[in-house]
Parts: C-alpha cells; structure tokens; sequence
C-alpha cells in the first residue's frame, strides 16, 4: 500500500468518526428534547443504545417519548434499550405506562396502611418489572421476610 493510499484510507476514517460522532450527538439530541438524560452503561453500550433509543422515540408520540425519556423511571440504563431492541415502541411505552400505575397504586395502599394491598400490588409491579429484566434486589417495591 502507498502513501496516497494511506492518506486515503486515514481521510475516509476521519470522515467516518466525523460522521459517527454526529450520528450519536443527534440520537441524543432527540431523547433530550423529551427530558432524557445520557443513558448509563459502557461507551459502547451507551453509543449503541442511544441510536436505538432514538429510533424508538422518533416514531413515538410526543406523550410516550416524554415517557419513556423520563430520567426519574427505569429505562434510564442502556441494557434496556440493547435487550428490548426488537420490541415494538408501543409495547415498551406500554410496559412504562404499567409500571408506574402500578407503582403510584403500591405508593398509595402503602400511605393508607393497607399492608396486604399493598404487598399485592408491589408483588405485581415486582413481577412485571422482573419480565422486563429489572430483577436487582434495590429496585423491588416489595419483599416478603421469611421468618
């Protein structure tokens, strides 16, 4: 390979990481006009979750991107984004919609001292959340104590 070949293949690399930049720049530019925040994870994961994200949100309701885009819920890691990658953005707007009915109904028996309504709706929100790939311990509402 030549030095004009070299200088070729390093322009055409340059050009790429010029583009590639701008490609990640813009996929957050559009989950932060919904209220998103940068997504937690590896730079690769970040990188690649966010262009999914994107793709997701663009063809979302205004409502639904404001959502999904919330940084106070869930899908603020990009694990979830990589793993739900093939899920319709209905159903993952859906499935955030759920969880926080279902939290707010929890929050609520909990304040009137419904112990047993309560623990009924955080074993729901802990299944539902659990089927979506959120099963570390912190992040479940409710916990029985074996004794």
């Amino acid at each position: 390979m030549g030095a004009d070949e070299k200088l070729q293949d390093n322009d055409d690399r340059m050009r790429f990481i010029k583009w590639y930049e701008k490609l990640i720049h813009d996929a957050r530019s559009i989950a932060k006009a919904f209220g998103g925040k940068a997504l937690k994870g590896t730079a690769k994961q970040k990188e690649w979750a966010e262009k999914i994200r994107a793709e997701k949100i663009d063809r979302m309701s205004a409502e639904d991107a404001e959502l999904v885009c919330d940084p106070s819920g869930l899908l603020t890691h990009a694990h979830f984004w990589i793993e739900h990658r093939d899920k319709d953005r209905r159903v993952i707007a859906e499935f955030e919609r759920n969880r926080r009915k279902l939290l707010q109904e929890a929050q609520a028996l909990k304040a009137a001292g419904d112990v047993d309504g309560y623990a009924k709706a955080a074993a729901l929100y802990n299944a539902l959340t659990e089927k979506w790939g959120f099963s570390d311990e912190p992040r479940g509402l409710y916990k029985r104590r074996r004794r």
